[in-house]
């Protein structure tokens, strides 16, 4: 009885240093403020892409989730599993934060919203985020 209590304490303890928790020096989501008069969906360069969106680039399906209603914020709409900070560090200090109109990603063919750049590509530094408390504000400028 005692060994397995031991296991169990031992696996807790495993799992809790695993998942790291955020704080101060480690930020696992930015908050999205649309200010913009139009509903908009968002993604970042961690759905796979880590490059600027082109006609070659694969859009991919967002959801519900990655929509932001007009003047409307969503505290996790840029989230990855590890330390922001990190993760902007290693892809040469760029997160690539793309905003795609809603009506145009609801009515407009995929392989027309590329070629035709309807997306808008918002690059934040680290300095950026650190500066804005971890928000991106879009004005639909």
């Amino acid at each position: 009885m005692k060994q397995i209590k031991f296991i169990m304490m031992l696996l807790i303890s495993l799992i809790l240093l695993a998942t790291r928790c955020e704080n101060e020096d480690c930020h696992k989501a930015i908050a999205f403020a649309n200010k913009s008069s139009r509903d908009v969906y968002v993604y970042h360069s961690g759905y796979g892409n880590h490059g600027i969106p082109d006609s070659s680039f694969f859009l991919p399906n967002l959801t519900s989730s990655d929509k932001i209603k007009s003047n409307e914020t969503n505290s996790h709409a840029i989230a990855i599993r590890e330390c922001l900070e990190s993760w902007v560090k290693e892809t040469k200090g760029r997160l690539n934060v793309f905003v795609l109109d809603a009506e145009v990603y609801e009515t407009v063919p995929r392989d027309s919203i590329f070629r035709y750049r309807m997306v808008k590509t918002i690059t934040p530094t680290l300095e950026d985020m650190q500066r804005s408390n971890w928000t991106i504000t879009f004005t639909g400028e």
